[in-house]
């Protein structure tokens, strides 16, 4: 099984890639059999001008506290 979870950032392109392939697994034999792709959308991009109506404080804290583990990298800090 796998468990793919991804912190998008609306604006930023490489939230635009990560976005692009989970759409891409529509057509994947694996999904929801052995592949679960998540996402959580961060809010703090929203006060730059890049609102994200997916986007929750609790995905925020929910990665700072898995950069608080090392377990993510987080750009804006």
């Amino acid at each position: 099984m796998i468990l793919w979870s991804s912190i998008p950032r609306k604006g930023a392109a490489v939230a635009r890639q990560a976005d692009a392939w989970l759409s891409s697994l529509v057509d994947d034999p694996r999904l929801f059999r052995s592949l679960f792709p998540v996402a959580f959308h961060v809010d703090y991009w929203n006060r730059l001008g890049w609102p994200d109506r997916f986007s929750s404080a609790r995905f925020t804290e929910r990665q700072r506290t898995y950069v608080q583990q090392g377990h993510v990298i987080n750009p804006a800090g």
